[in-house]
């Protein structure tokens, strides 16, 4: 009966074999654990948002700082990405994921016990290029367990964690920074408050993320590039039966072969780190395929000016209401006149620009348009 069965077994190419390993279970949990990582990302990108203003007294941070701690982590990200993507393709999916993770939540639990700007500001930075290491591959990774079919409703499937990053981070700072308590660190002289344990929240979903992301396997396709048929079987074998609750010997594939989608990830061995980025970059800005990374790059601009540079000044913004509410009636009370509203102006009737000036002048992009804003201002 065995050799009945080993004979019905073909030879299948990749994209074959995976499909006829199924979807069920297995990618799930392939979805889940990759989209976690990406709900990371956006935790670690995003949160200055929420601990910048609540960290502005302890670090005495000014507006300059303020800015740079907002945008610092996205640098961090641009910095990194091209790197990671050519580790991933060189040295493996799920390790750069893991290490990504591990370390950049091992930064951040280091940056909730700082009390020195500059080095903050540091660690923010440093943080942004390890998480960036999730972002540059964790759609490669989820995207080479599934078939030409399921991929791209995989890669859409996981872009909705997200959203859930995006409600994590309002929903703890909710929860932690309206809480009025604090404790004095004295070996290192720091007064441990909320937005220090916010910090804190934020980073350990990464470490979550890590284990489910350990519980996988290596991608079967950059395995298959590597040479390693026999782990690769012994993974789809493993899928096939967590899928279809079928013993993994009746896995109708006997073995492999590589097709173009494995052929164009092979790298020279040996071949310099540097050559092998270039080789890979250049093309992109070759004709036939310059105006569709100018199309792409300016896509990505667009969304990123319109979405994270607004959102992550929201809650600076709401603060600066709140406290020109204090002051003169609710009803009066406007987004242009309390982002130029200064405390201290105020209490010498001095009508001059101050904090909220620094803020308009950190979000625009010309004088222009500061200009245009406190003449609004001026005219009401």
């Amino acid at each position: 009966m065995v050799a009945v069965v080993e004979v019905r077994k073909g030879t299948k190419s990749f994209e074959e074999a995976v499909t006829l390993a199924g979807y069920g279970k297995y990618n799930l949990y392939v979805l889940l654990a990759t989209g976690c990582a990406l709900m990371c990302v956006i935790i670690e990108t995003m949160n200055a948002m929420f601990i910048t203003p609540a960290a502005q007294c302890d670090l005495e941070l000014s507006l300059s700082d303020q800015g740079l701690l907002y945008s610092i982590s996205f640098f961090g990200v641009v910095a990194g990405s091209h790197l990671w993507g050519y580790l991933g393709d060189t040295k493996g999916r799920r390790k750069i994921v893991l290490f990504s993770l591990v370390s950049s939540a091992a930064v951040s639990y280091i940056g909730s016990i700082i009390a020195i700007t500059w080095l903050f500001i540091l660690l923010r930075f440093i943080n942004g290029i390890l998480i960036g290491g999730s972002s540059a591959i964790i759609y490669a990774f989820a995207g080479e367990f599934h078939d030409n079919y399921y991929r791209p409703k995989v890669v859409s499937y996981i872009a909705t964690f997200v959203a859930i990053g995006n409600m994590y981070l309002p929903g703890m700072a909710w929860l932690i920074l309206p809480q009025q308590w604090e404790y004095y660190i004295s070996f290192l002289d720091i007064n441990f408050r909320p937005w220090r344990l916010l910090m804190i929240v934020y980073a350990t979903p990464s470490l979550i993320s890590a284990l489910l992301i350990y519980l996988l396997p290596e991608s079967p396709k950059y395995l298959l590039v590597r040479g390693e048929n026999e782990e690769v079987m012994r993974i789809l074998q493993n899928i096939y039966r967590i899928n279809t609750g079928k013993d993994r010997t009746q896995f109708p594939v006997g073995s492999l072969t590589s097709d173009e989608s494995v052929e164009g990830l092979k790298h020279e061995k040996n071949e310099c780190m540097l050559s092998s980025m270039w080789q890979q970059t250049a093309p992109l800005f070759r004709k036939g395929y310059l105006l569709k990374t100018a199309m792409v790059c300016y896509l990505h601009f667009a969304i990123f000016l319109s979405t994270s540079a607004i959102i992550m000044w929201y809650p600076q913004i709401l603060n600066s209401m709140s406290d020109y509410g204090q002051v003169v009636p609710s009803n009066e009370v406007t987004m242009c006149t309390a982002i130029l509203y200064d405390e201290a102006d105020y209490k010498n009737d001095i009508p001059e620009v101050g904090v909220g000036s620094g803020i308009v002048r950190s979000i625009t992009v010309s004088n222009v348009e500061e200009h245009f804003v406190i003449s609004i201002n001026k005219e009401e």
